[in-house]
């Protein structure tokens, strides 16, 4: 191909391109005579009063209305009710979700014609997110396409024919799955009353592993070490070690039922907290993975799951003496 073949076939494509830009404007904007190109889809003075959201997958005559999961309010706490369970859920997650529905931005109206919703993706079996009060529906938003660019998405409120696009982060809050709103947190971060639970508020750790203790007491600004020999402890190896700890994390809940599988008789962490608080980690062995299984007791919320903790922070959990030497 020359040169001028070459270049000629560029413009074309270039100009091919700008003519699918121009007729994409056209089709989805509301030319004659749009709404207002900001909008918030959620009164800030509504969303206090959500006690649940249910997600809703796209339904289809042969596979009927699926309903996916729940997230559930019960005591200010948000849970994800999931294959008959209730899982803890990432308070923050949701809160992200809330402010971006409550956040006054640019979703321009693209149409108002009934017969264009299904073209858009926002018909009536669409994929919908359903934010219910404890006595009534306070929102139904209806998830849509993507344009032809994939930056933006098409929404629709129930009982409106406006379609509006905007920014695809919504969608993609709406449409995850359930296991990205779980908290697999083993220790909650703050207290029932909201105090955040730090290092700071922690007096002693115990760590009981096979026939081997290691204790580690809070002392003026330093920590004693009993159970192995440190002969230089370094304050900020323990202190590490120690927040390692508080922000232990599994990758997935494991069955209810191992909670009370003998797998958990020798291997525990014990917390001690200022507040008399005492917090324990139970541990399993760890399986030809490297993979252990843990649960909680003595905190108000995550005692009755079971969780799995990945082999890289399983084989980080136990450490031995030089672990804790300064260097």
């Amino acid at each position: 191909m020359t040169y001028k073949n070459r270049l000629t076939f560029l413009l074309s494509l270039i100009g091919a391109l700008v003519l699918v830009y121009i007729v994409n404007l056209i089709i989805t904007s509301n030319i004659f005579g749009s709404g207002s190109s900001f909008y918030t889809w959620l009164d800030s003075k509504a969303a206090p009063k959500i006690s649940k959201i249910v997600f809703i997958a796209g339904s289809t005559e042969e596979t009927g209305q699926d309903q996916a999961y729940e997230l559930v309010r019960k005591n200010n706490r948000w849970f994800v009710s999931h294959n008959s369970y209730e899982y803890p859920a990432r308070q923050t997650r949701i809160d992200d979700l809330i402010s971006a529905l409550t956040k006054r931005a640019e979703f321009p109206v693209r149409t108002s014609s009934v017969s264009s919703h299904d073209r858009f993706g926002v018909g009536e079996n669409a994929p919908k997110a359903v934010f219910h009060g404890d006595f009534s529906v306070i929102m139904e938003l209806l998830l849509g396409n993507d344009d032809i660019f994939k930056s933006e998405t098409y929404y629709r409120k129930a009982g409106q024919n406006d379609v509006r696009s905007g920014a695809s982060a919504i969608k993609s809050f709406l449409t995850s799955s359930a296991n990205t709103w779980y908290n697999l947190r083993l220790i909650t971060e703050s207290e029932s009353d909201g105090a955040k639970v730090g290092i700071e508020n922690v007096q002693r750790v115990s760590v009981f592993f096979g026939n081997q203790t290691q204790i580690f007491t809070r002392k003026n600004r330093g920590w004693e070490i009993a159970g192995i020999e440190v002969a230089n402890p370094s304050v900020s190896n323990i202190e590490n070690y120690i927040r390692s700890i508080l922000n232990m994390e599994g990758d997935n809940f494991a069955d209810f039922s191992l909670k009370n599988d003998p797998m958990f008789a020798n291997d525990r962490i014990v917390i001690e907290f200022g507040n008399a608080r005492v917090v324990t980690i139970h541990l399993s062995e760890a399986d030809e993975s490297g993979r252990i299984h843990a649960y909680v007791s003595g905190t108000a919320a995550g005692g009755d799951f079971v969780y799995s903790i990945p082999p890289w922070f399983a084989g980080r959990i136990y450490r031995d003496a030089s672990g804790f030497e300064t260097q």
